[in-house]
């Protein structure tokens, strides 16, 4: 059987192949693994953790911690086989929670129990011990809390760096932090942070990786191979490895990943990366490696599944292939609307060869010019949705394709990770006019409505809301113009006198929806429900100092000032009622 190669190297990308895992105690000696390996901030941060652990004297725990598949024994398994970092490791013990066992027998936290037993409080620094121990953080929870009277120490490590919850709020250190050490993989996302924005470096060299003509890129070998097949100008998964070749596509494809990531809060590991890679070039109703079935494939599509199957247009048409194109179908441009494009694709509908024009637009994009068969017939729909697809892989840095809600989001969390108060001055602004205005508003300043048990549409009661946002200290601020370990929600704290406090974390669909409330949305009962933290935020501040706090009463009267006031006198130690008078 003859093997459609570009498909065959490509399949090796898949999540199913065997390529896709590695184990830690094994040096990486797979070719593809090797070339598309990429140095990122982690790595050099392990390797640092590891050389120092490696020198101090005494035992030493180094928890490597991440969700599944984000390349941790990856990782552990290419450092070990480095000639720089092979010496330090030969010291250490390695093991990796998913992949190891004494026993079938045995539990996994009967396993972790006996590995990390120098590590117990009955037995912690009486041994020289070295351990590197690769765990998933629900392992690692479900672990700490299973055992949590034999590995007490361990868990309070744990508790007091913020490991699981990863929320930057570390409590200060204590004695046992030099025996425990860790890397958090969740910290380290598939973009950096900087003042203009998110950095989609790490995804667009990941990318290139794949499609470069290196001699050590068997994809690009295979590609070559299509290319001298008679068959070659009728292949789509050639046409989509030659779309992903062009460096703007790259960067549209990974701007639209890190866009999943912060908007859709998504955890995109490695392997679901190169998973996806996979999807994306190679249509799975022609995932076939069979080159005779493959050609009966192809030579039966019409011009209307060719363009269905054109990067492009499959990447935001197919929800059901993973999470990633589940959340990248949400970010759809064809859903959008603008005037000039809508008058095109109106131009569209009713032009007598709609693709002659997509033809003359968008040549390069195509692959080869289209052309109908007699009697074949192409959809409307599917002319529309190419042509704003299209539109957006080649303009993309077009004014319409601005998003200023994310990118305000993303330079605000650049400032909260660099501690950077001013940074942070409309996020803050933002959240105080959102608590304001959450149960409705007033044309009063800095007036909270006090939500009652019982409806009242006749009147509101309102009262003064003295929030102050807790800002970093000035000399906590870093300088830092690209950040790599970050926290992709803000959290942020508030005081209300004398000395009450409070927490808010904000995400973007949050941060969007506070954006919403200040522009005069009034949330929903579903709103209230979807972000019920922001919603008891509101409430906490509200009633947190109501007692011996002036009331104002104001008829239903929109667009009229505050009608009457209700205060304790404290010289007289009497409540007192009156009527405001309006200017």
């Amino acid at each position: 059987m003859e093997t459609h190669q570009l498909i065959t190297q490509l399949g090796k990308l898949k999540e199913s192949a065997k390529e896709a895992i590695a184990n830690a105690n094994t040096p990486i000696d797979e070719d593809l693994k090797n070339y598309l390996h990429i140095t990122r901030p982690v790595e050099q941060v392990l390797t640092a953790v590891i050389t120092e652990a490696a020198g101090a004297t005494g035992s030493a725990l180094i928890l490597v911690c991440g969700n599944v598949g984000d390349g941790k024994s990856h990782l552990l398994a290419r450092l070990r086989g480095n000639e720089a970092t092979a010496k330090d490791f030969s010291r250490f013990h390695i093991h990796n929670d998913a992949t190891e066992s004494y026993s079938p027998e045995e539990t996994c936290n009967e396993t972790l129990s006996r590995v990390l037993r120098p590590f117990s409080d009955t037995l912690l620094g009486t041994t020289d011990e070295k351990i590197i121990l690769a765990i998933n953080l629900g392992t690692l929870s479900n672990f700490l809390e299973e055992r949590k009277e034999d590995f007490g120490r361990l868990k309070r490590f744990v508790e007091r760096h913020r490991i699981i919850e990863a929320d930057g709020l570390e409590e200060a250190s204590d004695s046992d932090d030099g025996l425990f050490r860790y890397v958090n993989f969740t910290s380290y996302h598939f973009y950096s942070l900087r003042a203009d924005g998110p950095q989609t470096y790490l995804i667009e060299t990941l990318l290139n990786r794949i499609v470069d003509e290196s001699p050590r890129n068997p994809i690009a070998k295979a590609y070559q191979w299509v290319c001298e097949q008679p068959w070659a100008a009728l292949c789509p998964v050639k046409t989509n490895f030659e779309l992903l070749r062009n460096e703007n596509t790259r960067k549209v494809i990974a701007s639209l990943l890190v866009a999943c990531l912060i908007k859709e809060k998504q955890i995109i590991s490695f392997r679901q990366l190169l998973n996806f890679v996979h999807d994306l070039l190679v249509p799975y109703p022609l995932n076939q490696p069979d080159v005779s079935k493959y050609l009966a494939l192809i030579q039966q599509l019409s011009e209307e599944d060719r363009l269905q199957y054109l990067l492009p247009y499959y990447l935001f048409e197919n929800p059901n292939l993973s999470k990633i194109f589940y959340n990248l179908h949400q970010l759809d441009p064809a859903v959008r609307r603008y005037e000039a494009l809508d008058e095109r694709a109106v131009m569209l509908f009713t032009d007598a060869d709609p693709l002659e024009w997509l033809n003359t637009e968008f040549a390069p994009w195509l692959g080869r010019s289209m052309q109908l068969k007699p009697n074949e017939r192409i959809r409307h729909e599917l002319i529309i949705k190419s042509f704003l697809r299209l539109h957006y892989f080649k303009y993309s840095t077009l004014p319409i394709y601005h998003d200023d809600h994310f990118l305000d989001y993303t330079q605000a969390l650049f400032a909260y990770n660099n501690n950077d108060a001013a940074g942070l001055r409309n996020m803050i602004e933002l959240v105080k006019k959102a608590a304001y205005s959450w149960n409705g508003g007033t044309s009063e300043k800095n007036k909270a409505i006090v939500p009652g048990t019982v409806r009242n549409t006749s009147y509101r009661v309102f009262k003064q809301l003295g929030l102050r946002a807790v800002l970093p200290r000035r000399e906590d601020k870093k300088d830092r113009p690209v950040v790599n370990e970050f926290n992709q929600e803000i959290t942020l704290k508030f005081g209300i006198p004398p000395d009450h406090s409070f927490l808010i974390t904000i995400d973007y669909s949050l941060y969007v929806l506070l954006q919403n409330v200040n522009a005069g949305y009034r949330p929903n009962k579903i709103d209230r429900h979807t972000y019920i933290n922001f919603a008891r935020f509101v409430e906490q501040v509200t009633f947190a100092d109501i007692q011996g706090q002036t009331l104002y009463i104001d008829e239903v009267n929109f667009g009229f000032p505050l009608d009457y006031k209700f205060e304790f006198n404290e010289e007289y130690q009497e409540f007192t009622f009156s009527k405001l008078h309006r200017a």
